[in-house]
């Protein structure tokens, strides 16, 4: 009869954070090291706006923090109201595919900010916010551990229409770049509303003739593509970027977003009665647009989970 043998069967020391299992101090070790690549992520992207000198993390960054976690959301549902619609996204960890959690919002017309949008419009935003809470409920400490604020920006009462600015990066020369580009029109803007709000002259008499900017601003921005045939796709991409993903369309910007782009472009008509907008703002639209397209073909960790459709 042969030896039986002992064998020793060493545990991995796995780290699943939040769970009693596991000692507090590694969880906490874990969540530190998290936090600390998040930070970096978000604060090199811009991937935050500044309300009251506090920083709030847009739905992007909260989505950063899951693909580092291995935890992707998912819609689950999403029901028509009256006014608007209810949207319930769960999150599953990628591994398994197993449901760590979830949260439900809602997005209705009858906040001031969305009375007027297009459906879909108001339909991505329930969703919007549904993930974006879900990872707050989850980890939202570790989005404090960050140094940012624990509730996503999609989630203030503001609808996340207007911050304040985010801090303007260094190297503010022309052409700006991108990130720069981004903080400069988001600046204008918030400029522009405080205006309006304050029915300064100058702002009345352009909010006066807001639709017919509307529609410059959208058939200029794509001049910066002439002779592109994805010009309109590239326009909707750069206003993506600019304001985030509920934005695609001029018909979703608010007035003070048009008015600052209409500042950007600074365009004029030639003798002919063509629209011809300003070559530096040209190359900076070109260059956004350049690099969002690359961080969308970086994607996720998790390739194999983006949706490319709409």
């Amino acid at each position: 009869m042969e030896d039986k043998k002992e064998y020793a069967i060493e545990r991995a020391d796995h780290v699943h954070l939040g769970t009693l299992a596991t000692r507090p101090e590694k969880v906490i070790e874990v969540a530190t090291t998290i936090a600390n690549q998040l930070k970096n992520i978000v604060e090199t992207q811009r991937l935050y706006s500044v309300i009251s000198q506090r920083k709030y993390v847009r739905v992007e960054g909260w989505n950063t923090l899951g693909a580092i976690m291995g935890v992707l959301p998912r819609e689950q549902h999403v029901v028509k109201l009256d006014n608007g619609y209810e949207a319930y996204v769960e999150l599953i960890r990628a591994s398994d595919g197993a449901v760590i959690g979830g949260a439900s919002a809602i997005c209705t017309r009858e906040e001031r900010n969305w009375s007027n949008r297009d459906e879909y419009a108001v339909r991505s935003m329930a969703i919007t916010r549904a993930t974006g809470k879900a990872f707050r409920l989850g980890f939202s400490w570790i989005m404090q551990l960050a140094g940012f604020e624990p509730t996503p920006w999609e989630e203030m009462p503001i609808e996340g229409e207007f911050t304040e600015p985010a801090p303007q990066p260094n190297g503010n020369e022309r052409p700006y770049s991108p990130l720069v580009l981004r903080d400069t029109l988001q600046r204008t803007a918030y400029t522009m509303k405080q205006a309006i709000e304050e029915q300064k002259q100058w702002a009345v008499e352009l909010v006066a003739d807001i639709e017919k900017y509307r529609g410059v601003v959208a058939g200029n921005i794509e001049k910066a593509f002439a002779g592109d045939a994805k010009s309109a796709e590239k326009r909707h991409s750069f206003l993506a970027f600019v304001w985030g993903d509920d934005v695609t369309s001029a018909k979703d910007l608010t007035e003070a977003q048009v008015l600052a782009h209409r500042k950007h472009l600074n365009w004029s008509q030639d003798s002919g009665g063509e629209w011809v907008i300003d070559e530096l703002a040209a190359k900076e639209i070109r260059a956004a647009v350049q690099q969002r397209m690359e961080e969308q073909h970086a994607g996720s960790l998790f390739p194999e989970a983006n949706d490319d459709s709409g």
